[in-house]
């Protein structure tokens, strides 16, 4: 009868070498390729992801601005005629509608404004040319009907990976829409 340890002895004599321990060169150099190619995968994927955040978060610092001129001009702040937002040359900002020089009265077509204050480090392009304003006490939008595609303007990441087109409806509230701008 052969015992356990006989058995045992045959199977290492078949594998001499293998048996001992450790890994081969060219097992080890698979293991760091692989190591490389999914640290390479997840560095491209970081960035995207990096860049859509920043998207976001500028989209909704625009957005921000629009809801503040709203509630700046419903509050009728530092006497002014009303507020909004203009975006001209990839800047965005929130200016103010000064009361009519010769009269003192407000303006019913507001053509003359005062920049309060930029959108502050927008990682993002703004393509589009307008100025949405809020007439006070009530906050209401001016124009009132603006002509077609004339209230939509585009946010394009910095990659281009990202981008949305915002129309700003009757009430003044950012949406985004499908292009083309109805």
């Amino acid at each position: 009868m052969i015992s356990i340890q006989q058995t045992y002895h045959k199977i290492i004599s078949l594998f001499p070498t293998r048996l001992v321990g450790g890994f081969t060169l060219v097992e080890m150099m698979i293991v760091v390729g692989l190591i490389g190619i999914f640290t390479a995968m997840g560095v491209s994927t970081g960035s995207n992801t990096n860049d859509s955040v920043l998207f976001f978060k500028d989209q909704a610092k625009i957005f921000q601005a629009i809801y503040q001129a709203r509630e700046y001009a419903m509050a009728t702040r530092g006497g002014a005629c009303g507020y909004g937002v203009r975006i001209m040359n990839n800047t965005v900002s929130i200016v103010s509608v000064p009361p009519d020089a010769s009269t003192g009265s407000c303006p019913t077509s507001p053509t003359v404004f005062t920049v309060e204050s930029l959108v502050p480090d927008l990682s993002v392009d703004v393509v589009g040319d307008f100025t949405l304003v809020f007439l006070a006490p009530f906050g209401t939008q001016y124009p009132s009907n603006p002509p077609p595609g004339t209230n939509c303007f585009t946010i394009i990441s910095n990659k281009h990976l990202s981008s949305s087109l915002v129309k700003i409806n009757s009430i003044g509230t950012p949406q985004i829409v499908s292009p083309p701008c109805p």
